[in-house]
């Protein structure tokens, strides 16, 4: 009781937030059973979520869990930002492409295909008729995204397990100067997508219910959580910093076919180390009111970690701090920053949605 009367406290203390769309992501949505996906999104709608982050995905070798699952948020009043994944659908890419494997010595590094070897016309073929599908039953998505964290090695199979250049971030130029059969590859694969967004965005321009709904670029990270090139990471693979790989696509034409850019943000510290980082290397090219110069950004992930996962009551004290603290100094960027999606609504590690309850730190996260 006192944890729910906190949340209402909160909640009645943050509507100074209130900027685009609030939402959390739904890790694995389509995945769940039936009734365990029902259970989610009914208590979803009774605390007010209105809008959750969720995959397009080939599950079981189908596409219908995922359709099934657009459909149910809807009837639940949830709109989805629709991911549509990239790193591990077969149907994507030629017969007989590799996957690069995954890491064996770091489980968070999986298995993924190289996005230099992604097939636009292969893409469209599935895509096209999936988006028409439920378009066609009406339903309004709240944003396309297409592909996840393509500069992580975990996502992006032209990132080797051992980098060439010894588990560090790669910048701009980097992916200019090619020096390397890993940046040649990245630079091609980045490319690549620029012309499959494109076919994303003719494709959302022949709907119907969703033909203002924006196309997302892929949210892209922030290895290290820094902006310094040559960075040395606590792994064996290079990764590509996020202002990197996102100046490089919009020199090849991104901003034609991206309504926002995706970009996540998993910081920690005090307030001013939060806003510092968001200032540097987060929010560096999101258009700011009047500027012209570029696209606003989709924060499709941010979080913090619960201090004792899996314990009962939640210890979400430090989180409600941190998570106040993002969210005041993200309000400051006005119409630039266009949504934030908060990971994740129940996993154990960075849940909001705990021990039965809405934790204050998820009162926070899904303020207007």
């Amino acid at each position: 009781m006192r944890t729910f009367a906190f949340a209402a406290a909160l909640f009645a203390s943050t509507s100074v937030y209130a900027q685009g769309t609030i939402g959390v992501n739904l890790t694995n949505a389509d995945r769940l059973s039936p009734t365990k996906l029902q259970s989610a999104l009914s208590t979803q709608q009774a605390l007010g979520v209105r809008v959750i982050r969720a995959p397009l995905e080939k599950y079981n070798g189908s596409y219908t869990p995922s359709l099934n699952m657009v459909q149910a948020a809807w009837q639940h009043g949830i709109r989805v930002n629709l991911i549509i994944t990239i790193a591990n659908n077969p149907d994507y890419y030629p017969a007989g492409t590799a996957m690069r494997p995954a890491d064996p010595n770091n489980p968070v590094i999986y298995a993924a295909y190289p996005l230099s070897a992604l097939v636009v016309q292969q893409l469209t073929d599935v895509v096209g008729p999936l988006l028409q599908q439920i378009d066609g039953l009406g339903i309004k998505l709240a944003g396309i995204e297409l592909g996840n964290e393509i500069g992580n090695p975990a996502f992006n199979g032209d990132l080797a397990i051992i980098g060439p250049s010894g588990g560090v971030t790669l910048g701009l130029r980097d992916l200019i100067n090619g020096a390397t059969s890993e940046t040649q590859a990245l630079a091609s694969g980045y490319r690549t997508y620029v012309q499959a967004l494109a076919a994303i965005q003719a494709i959302r321009d022949n709907l119907v219910t969703n033909q203002t709904t924006p196309v997302i670029s892929a949210g892209l990270h922030t290895p290290g959580d820094t902006s310094i090139v040559g960075y040395k990471l606590a792994m064996t693979e290079d990764a590509v910093l996020l202002n990197a790989a996102l100046s490089f696509m919009r020199a090849n034409g991104l901003d034609n076919y991206a309504d926002q850019y995706g970009v996540h943000a998993y910081l920690w510290g005090s307030q001013s180390q939060i806003a510092n980082e968001l200032r540097s290397f987060v929010l560096t090219q999101c258009a700011v009111p009047g500027s012209g110069a570029a696209k606003p950004c989709a924060i499709t992930e941010w979080g913090f970690q619960v201090s004792d996962p899996g314990q009962c009551p939640a210890n979400d004290g430090p989180r409600q701090v941190s998570a106040q603290n993002f969210r005041t100094d993200t309000a400051a960027y006005g119409s630039a920053v266009a949504s934030q999606f908060y990971f994740d609504w129940s996993n154990l590690g960075f849940g909001i949605y705990l021990c039965g309850s809405l934790q204050g730190s998820g009162v926070i996260a899904l303020s207007p």
